[in-house]
């Protein structure tokens, strides 16, 4: 089971939360709650176990993997620009876990807020900074975030 969730964590730092996320036993990854909405994790996580079932992958773990893949980069170091947490009291997780997992997970990472999921007209635009005017005015915010992520399997 994929579990989306917003979160205000209670770690005072950036590096406690992964440390944390990283010793879990399923695969979680923490996201910037500005940079990320539910659909697109949703796209990353399916397209990330895709990879790594073909063989494809860009990454050698499946939340790294689930990284690029919401960015829509192969690059670690331009994930963790576009898309990687930058405040532990507003973040977005993503784990790969059993539905008792995901509470116990939630339980100690803090406060569940889903409202940092919430695809708002503000966070639309920051996200489709440089996009063109003519492309925003023929297709959803959602439709160009995707695309822009699913051009991740077009990079050789």
């Amino acid at each position: 089971m994929l579990l989306v969730a917003g979160v205000r964590s209670r770690f005072k730092d950036v590096d406690s939360l992964v440390a944390f996320l990283k010793k879990q036993p399923f695969a979680a990854q923490a996201f910037d709650a500005d940079s990320v909405f539910r659909e697109l994790l949703v796209f990353a996580h399916y397209h990330a176990i895709k990879a790594f079932g073909e063989g494809t992958n860009r990454a050698r773990s499946l939340p790294a993997e689930m990284l690029l893949w919401a960015a829509g980069t192969s690059k670690i170091d331009r994930a963790l620009e576009r898309v990687g947490v930058r405040h532990p009291s507003q973040a977005v997780i993503a784990a790969d876990c059993s539905e008792q997992e995901g509470k116990e997970l939630l339980r100690q990472l803090g406060e569940r807020d889903d409202s940092l999921l919430e695809l708002t007209p503000a966070k639309a635009d920051r996200l489709l900074a440089g996009v063109d005017k003519s492309l925003r005015e023929r297709y959803s915010v959602e439709e160009l975030l995707l695309e822009r992520a699913a051009m991740l399997s077009a990079q050789a």
